[in-house]
């Protein structure tokens, strides 16, 4: 797996005019309610060509999917050494926005499907709500905008999909399940979790 640069990180490098020691993988979050669709799958927003919460923009046009295409496995919270929780079935640029249809893992898949099963439910209840797009900047430029200038925007215009994950940063931050609902589905999701990686690392001393 490519080394993942921070995008604070990457902003010095490109402000200063400092060579990268390492070609980048950055993460942008959008939080977005998530639309049902058909079966175990939900619709997402993955990214727009709004000004962030960093200050920087990622143009629709600038997004190459094909490699994202080969391999569209859907992670949680980035964690690329642990079983996928679902695959996108679709992505693309349509209507202003990169939008994605995610098909969870069967709940009865061993392991993957535990964790899948919550995901789908905590989103599907809304209680799960923002993906975030994991990316190889191709072309960039700092931004002229004043009003960005505090953030060292950056406008991203072309940027190689490599992987879009399932985040624990809700659209509302007063949208949560109440207290005392809550830990049963936590306490499954963090189990399950160790149970994957207890198995993961039992395959590779296998």
């Amino acid at each position: 797996m490519q080394p993942r640069s921070d995008l604070l990180t990457f902003k010095r490098a490109v402000r200063h005019g400092g060579a990268m020691p390492f070609r980048p993988v950055l993460r942008k979050l959008a939080t977005v309610q998530p639309a049902p669709g058909e079966g175990r799958t939900l619709r997402f927003v993955a990214s727009t060509g709004a000004v962030d919460r960093d200050g920087d923009t990622v143009a629709l046009a600038g997004w190459r999917l094909d490699a994202f295409r080969r391999n569209p496995v859907i992670l949680f919270s980035h964690l690329a050494d642990t079983f996928p929780v679902g695959k996108a079935t679709h992505v693309g640029v349509l209507d202003g926005a990169l939008r994605v249809t995610i098909e969870f893992v069967p709940r009865d898949v061993p392991i993957a499907g535990e964790m899948a099963e919550a995901a789908f439910r905590l989103s599907k209840a809304g209680f799960l709500s923002a993906v975030s797009v994991g990316f190889k900047p191709l072309a960039y430029k700092l931004s002229n905008d004043k009003e960005r200038a505090d953030k060292f925007g950056i406008d991203f215009t072309a940027q190689e999909l490599y992987e879009i994950s399932l985040v624990t940063v809700p659209a509302n931050a007063e949208a949560l399940i109440e207290p005392g609902q809550r830990a049963s589905v936590a306490v499954s999701a963090q189990a399950a979790l160790r149970r994957e990686r207890a198995a993961l690392r039992a395959l590779a001393w296998s």
